[in-house]
């Protein structure tokens, strides 16, 4: 098998395994769910259009902004590099050129797409707020693709042997370098942008050279970006459907750190606030329902089914941080350790209030930006009633019927 037989045949064996999902994913429910709230983001979009009548450059900047985050953010290189390969395939290192082309060129299929959809929906207010015409906004889709494929190849050109700081310099300039472009294309300069976007494809493909061969491959690194690139896509297959992966890995986020509060005497409360702050299960859900939650209630207008939703999205969160309080029932060190797991309750309930409290703030922070101080005001109180609620009252009752239940069966 030769390495251009060998990146198809992964390709289409990974993307079996995703489409195994997806009539699980895309049921009937999901697809009339989605349809409502396409059809409400639309109807709320084109009354916004109506409603713009002058140019803000407040708006332009955010068009920018979100147009660079996907040039940036959208698509990574698909390698399927297996971590065999580092033995296996290591002594073929300089065959691997059509190996790389190849996975350059698929993993720039599915930011096209996304590229094409955002352009597709960009276009009424780059007609009405900028004043270009459909050549132009066809021009902005043609800017973005070369500028992903502009990244891609920074980003293949860091698989090589640098330092972390040039990494994050070439990261850095790729960044700046394509939120030039964009600006220079929604200003109308289309032509300026398509020729520096031209020249520079030209100068990546003239000195190709520096990756097909002549430098050596980090090849943990190569493994260890595809790795955390098979994670993110289980993380999204596991909102839908059960995906058996791997362990999983712990991060320390430094700026959650003054968050964190000190116990002398609970060691149960220290190791749930850390838990939920470093793992990637607990903080990652609570904080896609928490934007979920605060972009619903900034679109959505003023109606007591708005607060009722914004509560429903509460409610959601607490059931999805609840089993963190069973994650050290089985530890064999808190079996050991002469722990009075009586403290295990009054700590989880203490921790409870970080994740709730930021939320109910971030949220109350929406309805008055969007709405009204009333608003606010009265969606805080239905916050903190539901909030003592559910830790005084339905909290003590459902894990303590747990604590028996577990009790009993390790008897």
């Amino acid at each position: 098998m030769t390495f251009k037989e060998l990146y198809p045949k992964r390709r289409l064996s990974q993307q079996k395994r995703i489409f195994r999902y997806f009539k699980y994913i895309f049921n009937d429910h999901f697809i009339l769910a989605l349809a409502f709230i396409l059809a409400a983001l639309a109807f709320q979009y084109s009354q916004w259009l109506k409603n713009l009548t002058t140019f803000n450059p407040l708006y332009q900047w955010i068009w920018l902004v979100i147009a660079t985050a996907l040039v940036m953010g959208i698509g990574q290189i698909a390698s399927f590099i297996q971590k065999a390969d580092t033995v296996f395939l290591l002594a073929r290192e300089r065959n691997f050129k059509a190996y790389f082309s190849q996975a350059l060129a698929y993993s720039l299929l599915l930011p096209t797409g996304i590229y094409a959809l955002f352009v597709g929906v960009s276009y009424p207010f780059l007609l009405i707020h900028q004043g270009l015409s459909g050549g132009q906004v066809l021009a902005i889709f043609v800017v973005m693709v070369g500028l992903k494929a502009l990244q891609l190849r920074s980003l293949l050109e860091n698989f090589h042997f640098y330092s972390s700081s040039k990494r994050r310099l070439l990261m850095v300039l790729t960044a700046a370098y394509s939120f030039c472009q964009l600006y220079f294309a929604v200003r109308g300069k289309i032509f300026l942008a398509l020729a520096f976007v031209f020249v520079m494809i030209v100068i990546y493909y003239l000195t190709s050279k520096n990756w097909q061969g002549e430098k050596q491959w980090d090849w943990l690194k190569i493994v260890g970006e595809e790795n955390q690139r098979q994670e993110r896509v289980n993380q999204i297959l596991s909102l839908f459907v059960d995906v058996p992966t791997g362990q999983r890995a712990v991060k320390r986020r430094k700026y959650l750190d003054p968050l964190l509060m000190p116990s002398k005497n609970n060691p149960y409360y220290f190791l749930y606030q850390r838990t939920f702050c470093r793992s990637q299960d607990y903080f990652n859900l609570w904080f896609r329902l928490t934007v979920l939650a605060t972009l619903l209630v900034y679109f959505l207008p003023s109606h007591p089914l708005t607060y009722c939703l914004g509560l429903l999205m509460l409610y959601a969160s607490y059931f999805q941080i609840l089993p963190l309080y069973r994650r050290y029932y089985k530890h064999p060190l808190m079996k050991i350790y002469p722990l009075d797991q009586g403290q295990a309750l009054p700590a989880f309930r203490r921790f409870l209030y970080l994740p709730i409290g930021l939320q109910t703030a971030l949220l109350t922070m929406t309805f008055l930006m969007s709405k009204s101080w009333q608003d606010s005001v009265i969606f805080l109180i239905l916050a903190g009633l539901m909030t003592i609620l559910f830790t005084r009252v339905y909290l003590p009752r459902r894990l303590r019927g747990k604590n028996r239940l577990l009790e009993k069966l390790h008897r």
